[in-house]
């Protein structure tokens, strides 16, 4: 039995783990789990980086980490320092102030971070559970699971049934991800024979579904450390204890005017920075 803490996209904000990490020390944690996205973004991804190999977590990859694994081509970067305008070509803006956090991010890595980024696998089993940054279906692919509700745009998306089907036939009850940087909880449990899905973002213990109901296949994304985007700018981290069977969300409030101020000190300010307001 275990007291897991999960936890992913930390995206180089080092504000954000340092305030999430002081929380977890006092939560009497047995193992540590990043769902990936550890570097991108943020002006700290090397610190942040370091910090993760040294709690010797189980981590698995994201798509940011496959990026940043890579030593990427010069000639990507030829336009990155315009002017960056938000005016009718935003969309080319923040491509533009993409390519930067790239390079930024490029720049801090040493060779032997990279190695460890590349060394990372897609998804990882863990007794009943899978980690993974995206669905575990096409993990290669890093996509988002969206439920039968959402509106289907395009082929990043996976449906949720049909990672619940792909669970089944492994034999994995527990999934815990990230990717989407929006904490949910889609469990999918029985009253009876009947089939019952349940969606939350609150805490839940798995002993007292609704209806005494038994639960069959429990999907848990974990938000996000250091670039929230569920309208709650505080840093979020899942502790999940497999023998209470309980899942709970934590908040944490850091100092993101701190990041911020990195960000526009090397040239990362505008909408990666901003958005760490609002959790958007």
């Amino acid at each position: 039995m275990a007291r897991y803490a999960v936890f992913g996209d930390i995206h180089g904000n080092l504000e954000a783990w340092l305030a999430v990490k002081q929380f977890l020390e006092t939560q009497s944690i047995d193992e540590y789990i990043c769902c990936g996205d550890i570097v991108g973004y943020g002006p700290n991804s090397k610190e942040v980086l370091e910090e993760i190999a040294s709690l010797e977590a189980i981590c698995v990859k994201g798509n940011h980490d496959r990026r940043h694994s890579v030593v990427i081509n010069p000639i990507l970067y030829e336009d990155v320092d315009n002017e960056l305008v938000e005016d009718d070509d935003i969309i080319n803006a923040r491509h533009r102030l993409y390519k930067r956090t790239i390079r930024h991010t490029q720049e801090q890595l040493t060779e032997q971070d990279m190695l460890f980024l590349k060394s990372l696998r897609y998804k990882m089993r863990i007794g009943e559970m899978i980690i993974s940054h995206g669905s575990p279906v096409l993990v290669n692919d890093f996509l988002y699971i969206r439920d039968k509700n959402q509106q289907d745009t395009g082929g990043f998306f996976i449906q949720l049934n049909k990672v619940q089907d792909h669970m089944r036939r492994v034999n994995i009850r527990f999934l815990f991800y990230g990717h989407s940087h929006q904490p949910v909880t889609n469990i999918k449990y029985l009253i009876g024979n009947v089939p019952t899905n349940l969606k939350t973002q609150e805490d839940t213990d798995l002993n007292k579904l609704p209806k005494n109901g038994k639960m069959v296949r429990c999907l848990v994304n974990v938000g996000s450390v250091g670039q929230p985007r569920d309208g709650d700018n505080r840093a979020c981290v899942v502790i999940y204890d497999d023998e209470t069977r309980k899942i709970e969300y934590h908040r944490i409030p850091y100092d993101f005017r701190t990041t911020q101020r990195k960000m526009e000190e090397i040239g990362l300010g505008g909408y990666y920075s901003q958005r760490l307001s609002v959790g958007k």
